[in-house]
């Protein structure tokens, strides 16, 4: 493999997409700063490069803008209510909107908030557990995505009898922009999504209140409108569904495809927390952090022209021989880790914390030696460009 066969690399090609990590390789090694024609973006692979290119504010954080720009004119005005939308995002949005909805949420963030809601995490990781032991089982679909779906939902008072329907309003809103190109079927889907979830923020606005529950994100925005309301709880709903399922699912996969690390962390607990951040270094779930240029900039040494598409591959930089020795070898304590899974910068995952404590109490749940989890297949994953996820995970388990 060389040059040639780096720069000819398109992510619309399911090939690319089948051999992701050895992609990203090629990319990184003969072609840093990749133009893919089949995407119409660039692609950032070196660990320094994103780094810098996530603290550069000749980029804006609205990706999803620029990504719809691609479709054509017809299909622009058919989803011109799913792009503005999208354009409220806090994580897709600048300054100085992006501050005034990022100052409000960060409230119902707080590292105290977040560890109070542990022990609920703890309960429900181990009933799920439970409740999948003694039988053939996909860990994905039976632990990682209901533990995370759960999780979020109740964070945002959503009754359990809701949960499922919530749960594929997350899917279809990411699987839209996760997709090398946008494509019109899965806007349409996206768009019906939404629409659906801006009719329940609506209603639940004056439940919440009504009920006293003010620390819900829905409120936390409030005075910055309806747009922002309807965004911030989407961008909550996703993000704590989709990264955080293929977070947990993918966790679990690891640790299962390495026993002996797997034995180190279950003989100690001091290994959990550097598990989970190995974890999320080695399959990191949300793979890509799209930007655009505002004026002719640099990037990496490239020179790009203003409105350009920029894909800061953070999955790429995070198995980056630079930083990273033996980047391909899973080492439950990697020290230092200075893994770029949830960004940097003003962008910064503002749910990082809330992630990390269900990261750590599946690990545990997963280690502490009351049953004997064992893979019985290799893990399948899913096809997708931004998001990097299993989509099952073939195991048992059976008690001690």
């Amino acid at each position: 493999m060389d040059q040639d066969s780096a720069q000819r690399l398109r992510f619309d090609d399911p090939a690319a997409l089948a051999d992701w990590h050895n992609a990203l390789a090629l990319l990184r090694t003969h072609d840093p700063v990749h133009w893919d024609e089949g995407i119409g973006a660039w692609i950032v692979t070196r660990y320094a490069d994103v780094k810098a290119g996530l603290y550069n504010r000749d980029l804006s954080s609205r990706g999803p803008s620029a990504f719809m720009d691609l479709l054509d004119a017809a299909g622009q005005e058919e989803l011109r209510e799913l792009r503005s939308f999208y354009e409220h995002w806090m994580v897709f949005s600048d300054s100085p909107y992006h501050e005034r909805v990022r100052a409000r949420v960060q409230r119902v963030l707080t590292p105290r908030a977040v560890e109070r809601r542990r022990a609920h995490v703890r309960e429900e990781a181990r009933r799920l557990a439970d409740a999948a032991a003694g039988r053939p089982v996909d860990l994905y679909a039976e632990f990682a995505r209901p533990l995370a779906v759960r999780v979020i939902c109740d964070l945002l008072d959503i009754p359990a009898e809701e949960w499922e329907k919530f749960s594929a309003w997350s899917h279809d809103l990411i699987a839209f922009i996760s997709t090398p190109r946008p494509e019109p079927v899965r806007g349409r889907v996206a768009l019906e999504s939404y629409r659906a979830a801006a009719d329940y923020v609506r209603r639940a606005a004056q439940e919440l209140k009504a009920r006293g529950l003010t620390e819900n994100p829905i409120l936390a925005v409030e005075d910055v409108g309806e747009a922002a309301m309807v965004a911030t709880f989407a961008q909550f709903l996703t993000g704590g569904c989709d990264p955080i399922s293929a977070a947990i699912g993918n966790a679990v996969a690891t640790l299962l495809a390495h026993p002996v690390e797997l034995r180190r962390v279950r003989d100690d607990d001091a290994l959990v927390g550097s598990a989970l951040e190995e974890c999320l270094r080695y399959e990191t779930p949300f793979t890509i952090i799209p930007k655009v240029a505002r004026t002719d900039t640099a990037v990496g040494g490239v020179r790009l022209l203003a409105g350009s598409r920029i894909h800061f591959s953070i999955a790429a930089a995070n198995r980056d021989p630079e930083v990273f020795p033996d980047p391909d070898r899973f080492v439950a304590d990697r020290t230092p880790n200075p893994h770029l899974g949830f960004g940097l910068g003003a962008h910064y995952c503002i749910g990082a914390g809330l992630a990390r404590v269900e990261l750590a109490e599946a690990v545990r749940v997963l280690a502490d030696g009351r049953a004997r989890w064992e893979r019985v297949a290799p893990p399948t994953w899913m096809s997708s460009f931004g998001l990097r996820s299993v989509a099952t995970v073939p195991a048992r388990i059976e008690p001690v």
